[in-house]
């Protein structure tokens, strides 16, 4: 037992009975434990008999194991035995491939110095710049160590051995001067055969670099002289500057198409940016006097202050001498081609180069030298690209382009808004919505063939503020007096605002003639044309936009986020658009057709809608309408065509929306006005069924929704009794019980619109209405 009482604490009865049932139970426990252990005897007594008959075999184990381990212990020392002469043999290997090496080098360097002498003078310069190759490519300091430390004939191989590096190095040094120098005379004499053949020598001679940059140099005298033949054999005339600019970018394309093989095969790959580098010094040297001619020869100072002037805000039009902008199509189409054949070049150029250096550095290299070689070659290309002189130039001309394209833009536009006009009768939009739209489609595709993103993005720009500000205020301009009528002056003046009365007793008085009244109709009417029209043309625009990029250029992330943005904020113009002609719809429908829903209104007011059976036999002479309603809707609907002809379907459709929302609204304050019976219910539901079914044909968009509260109305107007209003709202319902609340909000009316559109029954109990449970 673990657990031991103590004796002293057991003070009273309690604690001892506790102390003696906690000694039975650990009784009991002991007691079940010795009875388990004692029903495994049987096992027990197995398991030692069978250790008792294994234990002779125990003995033969133990001598196995020892036998065992002496032979691991031979064969591990047998192992190390032979490791060791191995070990031997390895590093008397390797001594005798390095003595056979230096025996070789020796050989070499004897043979080297005795075949130097004579390729140089045979003149056979490939032949000795091999020799001095294979020197170079020898250890000197191994060569000097081994002749040193051969004791028996240290004086005499000593002496021997510097001897033959100094008449080595001699010749290396005559041999490097004479290549020099035949390299040049081979330059002056223009012998291109002698000037590959010099340049092939230099890399044997370690001289990769000297090589590459006199040939680069050399390489820049025969495009210099291109150049300035071209220049010589061409005019003075608009085209000649560009076409000077994509000869010399020609030429030294075609350079690097015929030498980037030679430079490859006897210099190695990743070797052409050493000459890009150098070309691309004359290439800015010729094409700044290229572009500084074509800008002294435009004149495009002076143009760029003149354009500058005009568009700052607080230039007048008598202050400023204004450039004509058909003077500036011709010149902004030429600044693009110059533009456009650089950034090609450019192009080219960083494209060849950076496969050159992918061969020599793959990309997929194992290699963190060569992964860092590869990284500091493409940024030193990127580096000659963005920083030489030809970008900053076309930097310079994208800015000029951009500002000069902006007055372009703006001006032309000026222009095709001053001279709008409808061409024919029938035609819906005026001949300004096309000429804008075309100016800024010419100018957008014109940025487009610079190549230039940012150029593109910043036309786009140009655009839309363009057409947020001209446009729009021309539009704006023409719809602010709104749709001028003679009812509009006249009576019709007192259903408008203060502000739509106004604008129309201005435009009364300004339009004094029918002539005058119908040509400024025609100008408002066109002008939601052109807005709605200008939607679409967006659009298209975008799209065209969009597919053209990816067409002409290879976008970089940041670059097509830009473009994005920019042609987000070109599609945006529609909101603004349709806003405008929402405007200008209202109002159009407050001038022409909120006039003749009023006087129909007013006589359904006036009308008796207590009718009995000869009322409405009266009526079907006239397809069970009452004479007003006739003429309301031949009236409406001789005014929806006219305008179904002079309107767009969109802002047809949206004009009739328009004026079914005012319809609606008109009506279902007047029907509240008046009193029902059941023919009177009945002959208002037969009319308002009219009124739908014309306008449903005369839109092809669905204005049924505007009408729902109205036939609900004229539903309970044509109830037979109370009760039935229990039917239509809740069929399941018993006659007592409640109306669903689910059927209403359907009805889009509440209990109390409902109850009162019952009291319009004239004989209908207002009690049972009140008991009426909704």
């Amino acid at each position: 037992m673990d657990t031991i009482i103590d004796l002293s604490t057991l003070s009273t009865l309690d604690d001892v009975l506790k102390a003696y049932d906690f000694l039975c139970n650990e009784e009991k426990s002991t007691e079940s434990e010795m009875n388990e252990l004692l029903s495994d005897d049987q096992s027990l007594e197995a398991s030692m008999a069978g250790l008792r008959k294994d234990m002779p075999n125990m003995s033969l184990i133990e001598s196995d194991a020892k036998q065992l381990s002496s032979l691991i212990r031979f064969t591990s020392s047998l192992a190390d035995s032979v490791s060791y002469k191995v070990r031997r043999l390895d590093s008397a290997k390797t001594r005798v491939t390095q003595c056979l090496q230096r025996i070789e080098d020796i050989l070499d360097l004897k043979f080297c110095t005795d075949g130097i002498q004579k390729a140089l003078s045979a003149e056979d310069y490939e032949q000795a710049a091999a020799h001095i190759h294979r020197f170079l490519s020898m250890d000197e300091s191994i060569l000097r160590k081994s002749a040193e430390e051969d004791v028996t004939y240290t004086s005499e191989k000593g002496s021997s051995m510097d001897e033959a590096f100094d008449r080595l190095h001699d010749a290396e040094s005559r041999l490097k001067a004479i290549v020099m120098k035949r390299f040049d005379e081979a330059v002056s004499d223009d012998d291109v055969a002698s000037v590959e053949r010099f340049f092939k020598i230099f890399p044997l001679l370690n001289q990769h670099s000297e090589g590459l940059k006199k040939f680069s140099n050399y390489l820049c005298t025969k495009v210099n002289e291109k150049s300035i033949g071209n220049k010589n054999n061409t005019n003075h005339s608009s085209a000649t500057h560009s076409d000077k600019l994509t000869q010399l970018y020609e030429c030294i394309a075609k350079t690097v198409d015929i030498h980037q093989p030679l430079i490859e095969t006897y210099y190695g790959p990743g070797r052409l940016t050493t000459v890009i580098d150098v070309l691309q010094k004359e290439c800015d040297r010729l094409s700044k006097r290229i572009i500084d001619d074509f800008k002294v020869k435009k004149n495009l100072s002076q143009i760029v202050t003149l354009v500058t002037k005009s568009l700052k805000p607080s230039s007048s039009y008598q202050t400023v001498t204004k450039v004509d902008p058909r003077d500036l199509d011709q010149l902004l189409s030429e600044m693009i081609v110059l533009n456009h054949r650089s950034e090609t070049y450019l192009r080219f150029v960083s494209k060849r180069t950076k496969s050159d250096i992918e061969i020599a550095f793959p990309e997929k290299s194992d290699k963190i030298e060569d992964q860092n070689e590869r990284t500091e070659r493409l940024n030193q290309i990127d580096s000659i690209i963005r920083n030489c002189e030809l970008s900053h130039s076309i930097h310079e001309m994208n800015g000029i382009y951009v500002l000069m394209e902006e007055y372009f833009i703006r001006e032309s536009t000026l222009k095709a808004i001053q001279l709008d006009c409808v061409e024919t009768s029938g035609a819906l939009t005026s001949s300004m919505l096309d000429d804008v739209f075309f100016i800024i489609k010419k100018c957008i595709k014109r940025a487009l063939s610079s190549g230039s993103v940012d150029v593109v993005c910043a036309m786009i720009n140009h655009s839309v503020s363009l057409l947020e500000s001209s446009f729009c205020e021309a539009m704006n301009e023409r719809l602010r007096y709104g749709y001028p009528s003679t009812a509009t002056i006249s009576g019709a003046a007192a259903a408008l605002d203060l502000s739509q009365a106004y604008n129309a007793l201005q435009a009364g008085r300004y339009l004094q003639t029918a002539s005058d009244l119908e040509k400024a109709k025609t100008l408002f009417l066109s002008s939601l044309n052109n807005l709605d029209t200008a939607c679409d043309y967006v659009k298209t625009l975008k799209t065209s936009i969009s597919d053209d990029v990816k067409k002409a250029t290879v976008l970089q992330k940041q670059q097509s986020d830009k473009l994005e943005s920019c042609l987000s904020d070109l599609v945006a113009l529609s909101g603004r658009f349709k806003s405008i002609t929402t405007s200008g719809l209202g109002q159009l429908c407050s001038s022409v057709l909120k006039p003749r829903i009023k006087t129909w209104v007013d006589a359904f007011i006036s009308s008796n809608h207590i009718l009995n059976e000869e009322d409405l036999s009266s009526y079907e002479s006239t397809d069970g309408l009452r004479p007003f309603m006739q003429t309301f809707i031949i009236s409406i609907d001789a005014l929806i065509k006219s305008f179904k002809e002079s309107l767009s379907q969109n802002n047809s459709d949206t004009l009739l929306s328009l004026f079914s929302t005012e319809l609606t609204q008109r009506l279902g304050d007047g029907v509240v006005k008046c009193s029902y019976n059941k023919l009177g219910g009945f002959q208002f539901d037969r009319e308002l069924r009219a009124i739908i079914n014309y306008l449903t044909r005369a839109t092809t968009w669905s204005i049924r929704d505007k009408f729902s509260r109205l036939k609900h109305i004229a539903i309970i107007l044509n109830l037979d009794t109370i009760d039935e209003m229990n039917e239509y709202l809740n069929p399941n319902s018993s006659p007592s019980g409640s109306v669903g609340t689910d059927m209403l909000s359907a009805w889009r009316m509440t209990p109390n619109e409902v109850k009162q559109a019952l009291k319009l029954r004239q004989d209908f109990s207002p009690l049972d209405i009140k008991k009426l449970k909704l």
